[in-house]
Formats: structure tokens, sequence, C-alpha cells
């Protein structure tokens, strides 16, 4: 998707599972897909303190690519997109 097609929803990390419900990592640990969740939100990877950037999924099969000031509870700013199909990475857990 090309950065211009881009749209971010922006939130606060606390709401975030009241607009998208529970989220896992899809990688083996919480980060591992943090490259490619900066390239699908067109961020440059320049985590600061107590930022996070990764792809997430729902317990539906959705991918989320997530970047957060803090932790998920903490109430920071957030932005996050939803993947496309063909943007989805390897999920290590089965549904």
């Amino acid at each position: 998707m090309k950065k211009e097609e881009m749209v971010l929803t922006g939130t606060r990390t606390n709401q975030v599972f009241n607009e998208l419900g529970v989220l896992h990592e899809c990688g083996e640990y919480a980060g591992y897909y943090q490259e490619e969740a900066y390239k699908a939100l067109g961020l440059e990877n320049e985590l600061k303190i107590d930022a996070w950037c990764d792809i997430m999924s729902d317990d539906k099969g959705n991918q989320y690519a997530i970047f957060a000031q803090g932790e998920l509870t903490s109430g920071s700013f957030c932005e996050y997109r939803k993947l496309e199909d063909d943007e989805k990475v390897n999920d290590v857990r089965t549904f």
C-alpha cells in the first residue's frame, strides 16, 4: 500500500481493546515484527523510551500494525492500521 493511501487510526492505548478486541502478538515474542509494522504504518524506525511497534492479531484472524508510546493500559497515544490480506505476516498462534 502506498504511503499516501494509508489511513492510520489514532487513539489511546487503553482504548485499543475497546476498538479492536483482545490482541495478541503475531511473532514468537513481542516486537518480533517491529520492522514490518513500521513499514506497514509508513513510519521511520525511531523508537523512543517506552514506545513500541508490532503486528498483532485478533481472534478473528485480522492483523494490525500498531505503534504506541506506552503500555497498552497507560492511556498513551497510539495509532494502528488494519493490514490487507497480502500484507499479513505468519502468525505463530493457531486459531
